[in-house]
This record gives structure tokens, C-alpha cells and sequence, in this order.
């Protein structure tokens, strides 16, 4: 009976998110929906088994005959669970068969991370056959019932809020929806934080702290021989589930130290952020960077900065970097000379002697614990910049390498050396990888003046280019690529149109996409980085919104980062532009075959455009939108006449 009711609740579930594009996010939905659901029926069977034992007599037959309590009652909780670890198994069968057939490449560690399931799983079984033991009627359905509500949805209400945010998670035994409990990115994938597994540590030992502590007190009253080493086991498994209970806390404890309190981010909270863009006059840097993790999110960094008489105007002059003042200058060095420098906040001056060499590298050794976290509405804290074996977040508005101080000057090349076993990304192109003595070193290339940034994990790099125009995304290794390409098609095409159309200045014709997870980003629309990348939502590559709404918020990304409007517009005029443009592209894209829906409260405004965008050809739909913008241009809050634009009149 119970496996009949998995796999109608598998299929179910499998149902309602066969349409999610990400198989990483599929299978995290998967997970939740399915174990969340079914982990209820855990506690209850293992309170009906003891009540069936009770019932039928079971101790009253085998009170004369020897045996021992562990064996017995180990036996029986493990039939029991067999059929829960069955359905626990569930989303691992399905992971590696996706895997085999569809991404070759995957990493293999959500096999474990979803495996863990068992534990839980083991907890409410044992949970519920404890409940059935002790109480002699059908309350012990109730008091089940009422536990696992505790342990979740009412534990949320009204346990969780009383509790210090390092302990919140705690009362959650299944960690009911990986994504909310910050354990899953749409990015990164499954998280390998220590505090997972320590969480998972917690109940595997309270449940055999419960399951020994049973078998003790019917070993006692049957006057066994093992009563000892029953009674040693059920303490030895308390400590070990205090320690790992100690251990999270303290991990939680310590990120929220480092945490800092980050409310949701808006677009337009950014707008003042697209003028002081890290954008330089001209790539002229070549760097060797040797990065080097060691312990508690911290990295050692040798960078070596080549080809300065391109970009130091004076050889006896002063090199004027910047460098995060959390790191710790060691040395500087020409060659086998040792240099001056001066720190002051991330400022970093080097005295450059008069009889340097022509052509002579700077070496720059530091070091600096990067891992910093901000803390969510929902109380989780969640890491921003790390550099370990197994996610690289450094973008280069960070400073974690050092940058010429005024601006003018950008990296031309970057050669990263890195400990091998993660793959490393970029907004610069990869020119060579190689491999040696287990470190990789990869050479990058720059394809215009913006900052160096790298990360690394479970990603890959998907790109499209046309008419001197390239865009490349950095997504997760389980997005599906067929429809990541269209996700990063309409970008790319909107921003050839918008360079047709308006000729911005600056607009960047190479485009680098990063789709962030928007909860533990905080970041509820897209937006452009001070070190030249697009933060987009990572939901866009989840399959979870309709092509017409990408296509808007591709655009509103677009026109905001490339400042067309000197002033913000009202919000019907941003509305009218919006839709005229996204009209506009879907025609580009699918011809006369597409629909735009406009928002109720603006369609008389809306809806003429659009239909004049599908009947008209291209010359006259681009003169629309030409007009259109200088109106808006010149008076932004003023709604123009759409009738004249129509006519002509603009």
C-alpha cells in the first residue's frame, strides 16, 4: 500500500514540474514535494507497527523465549523503513539517470546531498514508533500528527520565530524545501556548507540516542545481559547529537557575525551605480594571478602585473593600485628587488625606482579571509564572495586583485593558476587551459574594457554571437541548453536592437549574463554590476516564465544600464516604451507569429502601438520607436499624444 501511494505521489509531483527547464531545480522541487509530503507517513507507520506489535501480543509470545532487544527491534525498525528509504531513494535514481543520459559531465555530489534524505527519514520512523509504544490508544496517531507539524509548518510559526537565527533551522528535521532553507542556488546547485551535514548529524544520532535508550529500558525490564552496552550506546549517541547540534550552531553563529542585514534590491536602487561602472579607456594590463584557498574562507594570492610601461607614464613615478583593505599586503617585488609600498584602506601605492627595468613584472603577495555572508529576510545567512574547492564567487567590484586606481586602465590578459577539480569561468574569454602537478592554469583574454571577474562550481558556459555582437551566460550544469540558448538569444537580440534603434553610448557590444538565485541574492530584478556583468534572475532560465515577460525584463535591463532616460519616466510612459520595444522584438524574432499582453491599467495606451508594430514593416515600426523615445526624452512624466505618434506627427 504505501509503495502504491509513492509512486502515484511520485507521478504527481513529477506532473506539476515536468516543465521546469533546470533539471537542478526540477529535482530540488522534486525532492521537497515528494519526501515533504510523505515523511508524515513515516511517523504514522512507525506508530501503527508498535501499536500492531501491542496489539497482537507480540511481547506476551516471545516474553519466555531468548533473544536479544537490540537485534529484535532493530530488525523491525528496519522493516519498517524499508519502504521509506525506497521512496528516499527516489530522487537519486532519477538524478543519475539524467545524469547518464543528458549531462555527462555533472558532478556527482547531489547523489549524496539527496541520499542524506535517509536519515530524516529513519528519525520519523523511530520518532513514531517510540509515540505508538508509549501511548496505548489511537492518540498516538494524534500526538504523531501534531510532532510533525511542530517540526515544520507550525514549528515556522511559532517555534522558529523565538529561537536565535543561528538555531532556527533546527526544529525542521527533513529541512523541508531545500531553496528556502538556503540550501540550494539556482546557480551553485546543492550547497556543500559543513552546517548541512551537521544538521543531518543532529538526527542521525538522536534517532539511535532514541532507538538505544528504547532498547535499554526493555533490555532492563527483561534483566538482559547487554543492558550496559545498551545503556553506553544511548549515551554515546547523545553526545555525538549535542556535538553536531553544537557545532551548526556555531557555524551559524559565526556567519551571522559576518553577516550583515541586506534588504531586497530594486533595479532601480542600482540607477546611480550605471554611471560609475568599472569601465576603463583601454585593456592594458597583463596578470598572473596564483590563487590559493586555505583554511575558513580565506585565499593566499601571488599577482604579477605585466606590460607597465603601457600604462605607468613615469618609471620613477608612484604605481597607484586598488586592493579590498581586508587583505593583508606581504611583499612586493621587481624581479628579486624588494619594492616600497604604502597602504592606507584599499589603497595601495608601490614606489617605483628610476632604474627599473624595461619590461620588468610587479609581484604583489597577499592574503585575507574573503568569506563574508548577508543575512535574508527569512533570517539565512548566505555567502557572497568565496574561493574554495568547490564555488568561486570574485567578481571585480570586490577587489581581490589589484587594479590601477584611476580608472583608465583595465586587465588586457589574466593567467590563473588554481587547484584543479573546479571549473573556473569568466567574463573574459578562455584562451588555454592546462593542468599541471594538480593545479590548473587557464589563460584569459579579454574582449573589451571592463573588469576581471571569475567564478567557478558546478557551471558552464553557453554563448552567442552575430553581427559583432557576443553574449555569453554562466549557468548551472543542469540547465538545459536548448532553452538556455533562447533565454540568451533574446538578450542578445534585444541588445542589437537597442544599438540600431538609439545608438547609446558606451553600450557594450560583448555582454556576460550571471543568473542569480533571487532569494539569496535579495535581488528582485535584473540589473548591471559595476564590474560589467548582467545579475539576471535566475528563475529566467527555470522555464518558469512566458517568453513576452523575458522578453520585457530583458529589456528594461537594457534600457536602464545603458541610461537612455536621463530622468526616470512615469510609470505609464516606462510602460508604453516597455511594451512598444518588447512588441517590436518579438516581431524581429517570430515574425507576425507572437502576442504581447499589456497590463489592464494601460491597455488603451498599449494596445494601438502594438497593433500598428504588427501591421507595419520595419522602417516604419523603428521611426515609431524613434519618435516615441525623443518624446519621452524630452518631457519623461508626460504621457504623449498615441494617436499623432501613429500618424506620423512625432
Amino acid at each position: 500500500m504505501l509503495l502504491f501511494v509513492g509512486a502515484s505521489h511520485a507521478w504527481l509531483v513529477h506532473s506539476v514540474n515536468q516543465e521546469d527547464k533546470s533539471f537542478g531545480f526540477y529535482i530540488q522541487q522534486f525532492e521537497f514535494m515528494f519526501m515533504g509530503a510523505l515523511s508524515i507517513l513515516a511517523v504514522l507507520s512507525g506508530v501503527y507497527g508498535a501499536r500492531r506489535d501491542r496489539m497482537n501480543g507480540v511481547d506476551q509470545l516471545l516474553g519466555s523465549m531468548p533473544y536479544s532487544s537490540v537485534k529484535r527491534w532493530s530488525a523491525k525498525i528496519i522493516v519498517f523503513t524499508i519502504p521509506f528509504v525506497l521512496f528516499a531513494l527516489t530522487p537519486v535514481v532519477i538524478y543519475l539517470w539524467i545524469r547518464q543520459t543528458q549531462f555527462p559531465e555533472a558532478s556527482l555530489y547531489p547523489v549524496w546531498f539527496l541520499m542524506s534524505t535517509i536519515i530524516p527519514v529513519l528519525y520519523a520512523v523511530i520518532l513514531g514508533w517510540l509515540l505508538g509504544g508509549l501511548l496505548h490508544s489511537r492518540f498516538g496517531y494524534f500526538a504523531g500528527f501534531v510532532l510533525f507539524l511542530l517540526h515544520f509548518y507550525g514549528g515556522l510559526l511559532l517555534i522558529v520565530p523565538k529561537l536565535p537565527k543561528p538555531a532556527r533551522l533546527l526544529p525542521n528535521f527533513l529541512l523541508l524545501d531545500y531553496k528556502s532553507m538556503g540550501y540550494f542556488n539556482d546557480l551553485w546547485g546543492f550547497s556543500r556548507d559543513l552546517s548541512f551535514w551537521l544538521h543531518r548529524g543532529f538526527y542521525l544520532f538522536l534517532a539511535a540516542a532514541l532507538f538505544f535508550l528504547f532498547v535499554f529500558a526493555v533490555s532492563r525490564i527483561r534483566k538482559e545481559p547487554d543492558i550496559r552496552r545498551n545503556s553506553a550506546l544511548g549515551l554515546l549517541s547523545i553526545v555525538a547529537a549535542v556535538s553536531c547540534l553544537t557545532g551548526h550552531v556555531a557555524m551559524k553563529s559565526d556567519l551571522t557575525e559576518l553577516s550583515k542585514e541586506a534588504g531586497y534590491v530594486m533595479a532601480a536602487d542600482r540607477a546611480s551605480q550605471y554611471k560609475n561602472v568599472l569601465k576603463t579607456q583601454q585593456p592594458s594590463i597583463d596578470y598572473e594571478l596564483a590563487i590559493e584557498p586555505y583554511g575558513r574562507g580565506s585565499i593566499r594570492v601571488g599577482a604579477t602585473m605585466g606590460n607597465i610601461d603601457a600604462w605607468s607614464n613615469n618609471a620613477d613615478s608612484t604605481m597607484s593600485l586598488t586592493l579590498h583593505a581586508l587583505f593583508e599586503v606581504e611583499s612586493v617585488k621587481a624581479g628579486d628587488r624588494s619594492l616600497t609600498f604604502e597602504r592606507t584602506e584599499n589603497k595601495l601605492n608601490i614606489e617605483l625606482p628610476k632604474n627599473l627595468d624595461k619590461g620588468m613584472e610587479v609581484e604583489i603577495v597577499y592574503k585575507g579571509a574573503i568569506a563574508d555572508y548577508h543575512l535574508t529576510s527569512d533570517s539565512l545567512m548566505i555567502p557572497i564572495h568565496e574561493a574554495n574547492g568547490w564555488k568561486v564567487n570574485l567578481p571585480g567590484d570586490f577587489e581581490w586583485y589589484p587594479q590601477e586606481a584611476s580608472g583608465q586602465y583595465s586587465p588586457r590578459s589574466v593567467t590563473v593558476t588554481y587547484p584543479d577539480g573546479i571549473k573556473l569561468f569568466s567574463n573574459f574569454d578562455i584562451v588555454e587551459r592546462t593542468v599541471e602537478d594538480g593545479r590548473q592554469v587557464i589563460a584569459f583574454e579579454s574582449r573589451d574594457d571592463m573588469s576581471f571577474n571569475l567564478w567557478g562550481g558546478a557551471l558552464k558556459e553557453l554563448t552567442v554571437s552575430s553581427d559583432g555582437y557576443y553574449t555569453k551566460a554562466i549557468v548551472n550544469e543542469l540547465v538545459d541548453e536548448d532553452y538556455a540558448r533562447k533565454q540568451i538569444d533574446i538578450f542578445h537580440s534585444a541588445n542589437g536592437m537597442i544599438a540600431e534603434l538609439y545608438k547609446p553610448k558606451g553600450l557594450n557590444k560583448a555582454a556576460t549574463l550571471l543568473p542569480l538565485d533571487w532569494i539569496e541574492s535579495n535581488e528582485r530584478d535584473n540589473s548591471f554590476s559595476q564590474a560589467g556583468y548582467y545579475r539576471i534572475r535566475g528563475y529566467l532560465f527555470n522555464g518558469l516564465y512566458p517568453e513576452d515577460q523575458v522578453v520585457s525584463m530583458m529589456i528594461t535591463t537594457l534600457v536602464e544600464s545603458n541610461g537612455l532616460f536621463s530622468a526616470p519616466l512615469g510609470p505609464e510612459n516606462e510602460s508604453i516604451f516597455n511594451h512598444a520595444l518588447s512588441a517590436y522584438l518579438m516581431k524581429r524574432l517570430h515574425g507576425d507569429d507572437y502576442s504581447v499582453e499589456p497590463p489592464s491599467e494601460y491597455q488603451e495606451l498599449i494596445e494601438p502601438i502594438i497593433s500598428y508594430i504588427k501591421n507595419h514593416n520595419g522602417e516604419e515600426i523603428e521611426q515609431l520607436l524613434r519618435d516615441l523615445y525623443n518624446k519621452l526624452s524630452y518631457n519623461g512624466t508626460a504621457v504623449p499624444d498615441i494617436a499623432a505618434l501613429l500618424n506620423g506627427e512625432g
